[in-house]
């Protein structure tokens, strides 16, 4: 009996073991640990890590390269890819657990024609102000993940509103262009009110591939720009497959990313913000404040037609509202504004053996309202827009680029306004109008660079327009130069004359041309810790920027220094300074006067710490003297608006306001589960809670007035979820 028990447990062990030893590479996991780096040792951050036998085991690597995953050394293939890089296929059986895996990627440079390579980036590339890639607009300490945003704290951008419109070097926003894969976007900016302030873009970053911003001498492949120029392109490459949610204090979002076929891919997002918690939450500074909501989606596809062909296209919906207090002279009341808009923007690219041809098309249709005391204010607009455009290598160092575009424009208006502009309350006078604007421009330009040796790159580019009615003919033409002083310094010196229309809005109801003349003298040390950048420049505008007080301002002039200064002090931890000094004239027939933009300093300051191991966080200044404004300096009690009729100083922009000085502190955390990432962010908005003069109320006869101020402190928080599949 004992015997048979004995062989019965034998043989249950015996069988066991077998069945452990046949089981064993199912269950013999090991949490593989490497890095992934490209051909300079630099870390390839969000590179895609996954089996080739199980896809849906997967990851992404970390801020510096950094992966870990759940691999069966024996048995398993890791498969590591990233966009613009050659892929690699790795057989884990010959690496041991013990190891760091480093996985070094190569560019695809060498996988594909250089002409298609070189085609992809925008010919005036190497003179831009500022690259960013969408990485660095997320880690940009004012952006708050907006890419207009985060042009605010490049030492060029001298916008004051705290608005998301761009605006450099002393310039109005009415002459700065935002362009969408070659096709101007005109009001980017969501909720934006009738003085044109809005504080969100309608760019999604995760569609973004690059941004480009030039401060001065826009390049002339682009028109109906007289100042700066902000360009934007979509991604021509998925890395991989994405599921993204994201929930804020204001904001509910869901973004797609999905391959549809080898090299073509579909991207969808939608968004919806709302007021209540984000009023709620900051309540006691945002007193004058009702409500906000936004909801848009945006579709983005991306097919390869051929090895040397590809098709984008690109739509958006919008549908916005906002309701806020206004204050205009002596009047408050409740403002409601509104704006419905669908725009799809289409691009074909072939890639010659020498070159890009492409063409470019645009559909853009909205409405807009607003409504303020005696104000109602509706806007319709139609906008189409086509170019067509090729770019030759002639040989190395010798690339041109022209091409013909038309951009036709019509606006619908039907207006209340106040017979006089210091009674706007509901009860006083107005009057109705309506008008319908148009405006076809069509040009035809040509832009070049030339290398000349290893050191000089010289660039040239003219645009014309073809007058239709009433137009009047014009010439754009830029010249420029960039010397190569080591591989770290180079100055760039430029120069040009620019012609561009207003857009109409309710305070200027025309297509007025503006031009501009414009030299700058740049200088960049740059190496991988240090980054030192210095410029001097002088512009004079012309055209009827600005109507105050029936005092018409044909002239500006602007002459401006700009320094800024960046360092690495460590690994993570990131220091940038930035001052700009800028003096402003308005000139008419006869007078003189101060621009808008006239500063002392305009500083700008950083410090940021990002470390992926543990969170980022960063604290930001800055600090500018006061918006300059006209004074009133006395009143006139009208009987038959119950109004007092003020009296204005002769000097315009005689008086400023209080100084403008704001610090402020934003935290994140970026923590990886496998396929699966979490971003948990923070941010506090002027913390010490200035109260930074934005304009002057008046009481009913004008004897006193109160200051008006720009965001107190605001508090901000939310979390985007990512899965990668």
């Amino acid at each position: 009996m004992l015997a048979l028990v004995i062989e019965k447990f034998y043989s249950w062990l015996l069988a066991s073991l077998c069945l452990l030893l046949l089981s064993a590479p199912a269950f013999s996991q090991t949490l593989l640990k490497g890095v992934v780096k490209d051909a300079s040792n630099n870390p390839i951050f969000a590179a895609s890590i996954y089996l080739k036998n199980n896809t849906k085991v997967a990851t992404t690597a970390d801020f510096d390269g950094n992966f870990e995953l759940s691999v069966n050394l024996a048995t398993d293939t890791l498969v590591v890819s990233f966009i613009g890089y050659q892929g690699r296929q790795i057989v884990l059986s010959n690496q041991s657990a013990s190891d760091v895996l480093v996985v070094v990627l190569r560019s695809r440079v060498h996988s594909l024609p250089e002409v298609i390579i070189t085609a992809k980036n925008p010919i005036s590339k190497r003179f831009s102000a500022v690259e960013l890639t969408k990485m660095e607009i997320y880690l940009n300490p004012v952006s708050a993940g907006d890419p207009l945003r985060a042009l605010a704290f490049i030492p060029a951008a001298t916008t004051t509103d705290e608005s998301a419109n761009p605006s450099f070097r002393g310039s109005t926003i009415d002459r700065t262009r935002v362009v969408l894969n070659g096709v101007p976007v005109y009001q980017p900016v969501r909720n934006t009110q009738i003085n044109k302030v809005g504080n969100f873009s309608i760019f999604n970053p995760e569609m973004l591939d690059k941004e480009y911003a030039y401060a001065s001498n826009p390049p002339l492949t682009y028109g109906n720009t007289s100042s700066g120029l902000v360009e934007i392109s979509t991604l021509s490459e998925l890395a991989n497959n994405q599921i993204q949610f994201s929930t804020t204090l204001s904001s509910l979002d869901l973004f797609l990313s999905q391959k549809l076929g080898k090299g073509s891919f579909m991207q969808l997002f939608s968004n919806y913000q709302f007021s209540k918690p984000f009023i709620q939450l900051n309540a006691p500074n945002f007193n004058g404040l009702n409500s906000f909501e936004t909801k848009d989606v945006g579709l983005n596809f991306n097919v390869k037609l051929s090895k040397d062909m590809e098709l984008n296209s690109f739509s958006y919906a919008i549908d916005e509202s906002y309701d806020a207090l206004l204050n205009e002279f002596t009047y408050t009341g409740r403002s409601v504004s509104g704006k419905k808009r669908f725009f799809t923007i289409n691009n074909f690219k072939a890639y010659t053996s020498n070159g890009l041809f492409s063409i470019n098309a645009m559909f853009d249709r909205g409405a807009k309202d607003f409504h303020f005391g005696n104000i109602s204010y509706d806007k319709q607009l139609y906008q189409t827009y086509a170019s067509i455009n090729y770019k030759r290598f002639i040989s190395k160092k010798i690339t041109l680029q022209g091409g013909f575009t038309s951009d036709y424009q019509k606006n619908t208006f039907d207006n209340v306004s106040p017979v006089y502009f210091y009674a706007q309350s509901p009860t006083s006078p107005s009057e109705t109008s309506s008008s319908d604007l148009t405006n076809h421009n069509l040009e035809g330009y040509l832009y070049a660079n030339w290398d000349l040796g290893t050191q000089w790159t010289f660039f040239a580019g003219m645009r014309s327009n073809i007058p239709i009615k009433e137009q009047s003919p014009y010439l754009s033409s830029q010249l420029g130069v960039k010397y190569q002083i080591s591989s770290d310094h180079f100055l760039l010196l430029s120069g040009g004359s620019y012609n561009s229309y207003s857009l109409p809005e309710f305070y200027n109801q025309k297509f007025d041309l503006l031009k501009s003349s414009q030299i700058a003298l740049e200088y960049t040390y740059d190496n991988k810790s240090t980054l030192v950048k210095a410029a001097s420049f002088y512009t004079a505008d012309t055209g009827p920027d600005l109507d105050l007080q029936s005092v018409v301002i044909n002239n500006k002039n602007t002459f401006g220094v700009e320094f800024s200064f960046e360092q690495y002090l460590h690994r993570y931890l990131k220091m940038t300074f930035a001052n700009t000094y800028l003096h402003q004239r308005l000139i008419n027939d006869t007078d003189s006067y101060v621009g808008d933009s006239n500063f002392n300093y305009f500083i700008k300051s950083s410090l940021s710490y990002n470390n992926p191991k543990l969170f980022s966080t960063s604290i930001i200044y800055i600090g500018r003297p006061g918006d300059f404004y006209t004074p009133i300096t006395g009143a006139a009690y009208d009987p038959a608006t119950n109004f007092y009729n003020p009296t204005f100083s002769n000097t315009l922009n005689s008086k400023s306001l209080g100084n403008y000085n704001r610090v402020d502190v934003s935290v994140s955390k970026y923590v990886r589960f496998n396929n699966w990432a979490v971003v948990c962010f923070a941010s506090l908005n002027n913390l010490f809670n200035s109260k930074n003069d934005s304009g002057l109320s008046y009481n009913t006869d004008y004897t006193a007035a109160n200051p008006q101020y720009y965001q107190l402190r605001m508090l901000f928080f939310g979390a985007v979820f990512s899965l990668n599949y």
